[in-house]
């Protein structure tokens, strides 16, 4: 069970990482945004996932337009920074839970793989796929997002291609998903 505080998400301490994913530091999240997630001492961490369902559909929310990195764009089904202290798996755990409504075990998660920072991406991602069975869509946050929708992969591509700006992580963590669905 995960309580959910009501601290303000600028306070939440991070861990600083260095180029082997090590911690080396803590900062504030609100101190990381304002440096544009470019800090000279380290790099934070996300975990994401990408919801599917039977049909090989994915959960796509679409940002509220009160967010202040691409609102009105797509998101992965549910993403987290990782805190201070905490692991990736019960990042994504705390994430399923509060974006999704979802408790979940990160051992029935499927790792896709992580994702080193890059010059457009300066963070480091571990990314998760979950397939729900049966008719079930998950709920979303109505904080976070302004609606959800099962989208088919490539209705999703073209979103992420032609439609509103997105974060920069969404498109290679897409192809990530791409290849591991080829296979």
């Amino acid at each position: 069970m995960y309580i959910i505080c009501t601290m303000d998400e600028n306070d939440e301490l991070l861990d600083l990482v260095n180029v082997n994913d090590v911690v080396v530091g803590t900062i504030r999240r609100g101190d990381m945004a304002k440096l544009g997630y470019k800090s000279t001492e380290g790099f934070v961490r996300f975990a994401e996932a990408f919801i599917l369902n039977e049909q090989s559909e994915v959960w796509v929310p679409i940002r509220g337009m009160h967010k202040s990195i691409a609102p009105g764009g797509c998101d992965f089904s549910v993403a987290e920074h990782v805190l201070s202290g905490e692991t990736y798996e019960k990042a994504i755990e705390r994430a399923f839970f509060e974006e999704a409504d979802m408790t979940i075990n990160s051992k029935d998660l499927e790792l896709l793989g992580k994702l080193a920072p890059a010059e457009d991406k300066p963070v480091y991602e571990a990314l998760y796929t979950y397939t729900v069975h049966g008719n079930a869509s998950p709920k979303y946050s109505l904080e976070e997002f302004a609606s959800a929708n099962w989208m088919s992969m490539d209705a999703f591509e073209k979103l992420l291609t032609f439609g509103p700006p997105t974060k920069s992580a969404l498109l290679p963590a897409f192809k990530l998903l791409q290849s591991a669905l080829s296979r």
